[in-house]
Order: structure tokens, then sequence, then C-alpha cells
């Protein structure tokens, strides 16, 4: 019976790609035709996948911006300084003299008054416009004596050489030569008129670490031979006092 004969209703017969030559290795023997291809689909998936992703990263980094600026708004209408700082200098090293009127300063002095001891004493001098130039005036001061009475210990005829502030902050004070040679005491004596000018530079000159005495430009090992002063003029005097030997 031929194939006409099978088909009674007149139907054409449904496709078999089985039987038609050369088909099986274009189509290969598990593929089924009915079914959709998969790899467009999972292009689809990983698209949408990386569009997510991205809008997710977007998504953060405007937030965390958005909060850094607000963090930094706020830092800075607080008043807070962002800059490391500096190393802070002594109390007595950060107080500013008082001032009496916007041309005039008023200085808190020392001198050296009887043994072992030392007297203030207050002085309007002008403002001063730099650390150097308060410094000078200090140091001016301080050698000119004590008002109303002798200068005592302090050397006479003693010329202020310069003053200098290093890169550390410390302040460099260079006296004439005769601030050694006229200088006639004990180690006693010698004590209380370098603790003196230290203390007088100290509480007046501000935004200082600590000062160094030389003499003609020079370091020297002492003033008066009883106290070395090769370092900073403040450890020669912080130590307590041990009185020597007068010979």
């Amino acid at each position: 019976m031929s194939r006409t004969d099978d088909n009674r209703d007149g139907l054409p017969e449904p496709f078999d790609p089985a039987q038609v030559e050369g088909t099986e290795g274009f189509l290969g023997p598990d593929m089924d035709l009915d079914e959709p291809p998969q790899e467009p689909g999972r292009s689809v998936v990983a698209s949408v996948f990386g569009l997510v992703s991205f809008i997710v990263l977007i998504g953060a980094v405007v937030v965390g911006g958005f909060y850094l600026v607000k963090m930094y708004s706020d830092v800075l209408g607080s008043g807070v300084e962002l800059k490391p700082k500096p190393k802070v200098p002594s109390m007595e090293a950060r107080r500013r003299p008082r001032a009496v009127s916007g041309d005039y300063t008023v200085l808190d002095l020392y001198f050296p008054s009887g043994e072992k001891s030392f007297e203030g004493e207050q002085r309007s001098v002008p403002r001063a416009s730099s650390v150097m130039d308060l410094a000078t005036v200090v140091t001016g001061e301080f050698l000119s004596g004590p008002t109303g009475r002798l200068a005592g210990i302090i050397p006479g005829n003693v010329s202020l050489n310069g003053v200098y502030l290093g890169d550390d902050s410390v302040l460099y004070i260079d006296l004439s030569d005769e601030f050694r040679r006229n200088f006639q005491g004990n180690a006693v004596d010698e004590y209380i008129l370098l603790k003196a000018l230290h203390k007088s530079l100290m509480r007046n000159v501000y935004q200082i670490e600590g000062i160094k005495l030389l003499v003609d430009g020079k370091e020297v090992d002492s003033i008066g031979g009883h106290l070395s002063v090769r370092g900073l003029l403040g450890e020669a005097v912080s130590a307590p006092f041990r009185d020597a030997d007068d010979e």
C-alpha cells in the first residue's frame, strides 16, 4: 500500500527529520525542534543582573558621598580643627602678657632679690609685633634691673646681640661677654640670676618650647662657673638647687 492510500483524509503527513537524508548531523540526534533555544535567555538574565549591580554600586557611591559631605559640614560648623595639632608648649610658654590698651602690654618680670629668691614686678611697655620683638623687649627690661632699687647680681654693661627663634621653637638669647665677665656671685647667685631670666622670658613670650643662652654667638659652659648652660636654660634651673662650696 502506498503512502497516498494510507492518507485517506487527504492531509499531509507530519514532517519527520529522520526520514530526510543528511539532516541528522545538522539537527543532532537529541535536538527537539519544539523546544526554544536557551542561550538568548541566559544572556538576558546576565544583562539584567549586571545592570542591577551597576545601579546598586552607583547608589552606594551617592549615599556614601552624601554622608561624607554631611559629616564634613558638621565638623566645619562645630569649629573643630582638622589639621594635626602642633606640639603644645607648656602653660607658662602659652600665657600671653596682659594688654593694657591697644598700644601697650604689661609684662611680668622677675628679678633676683636676696638669697635663693626673686621678686616680681609688672612693667608697661609698648606692644611688640612679633615673638622675637617681644623677647627682645623682655630681655632688655630684665638687664636694666628692677625699678627703684639696685640691680643686685645682674651684671652691668651687658648688650643684647640678638634674639633668634629656631625651627624647634627654641628661643636663642645672645648676650655680650659682659654678662659672664661682670658677674660677681656664688653658686646661689648664679642660680637665682638664671632662674629669674628664664622665668621672665617664659612668663611673657608665648609659642616657645625653651630658651638657649649664648654669649657672643657661641655656647658657653657656664656663666659663673657653677651651673652648666650648655643645654636648655630651663634644664639648668629646673632641678632642686644644691649649695656649692665657695672656695
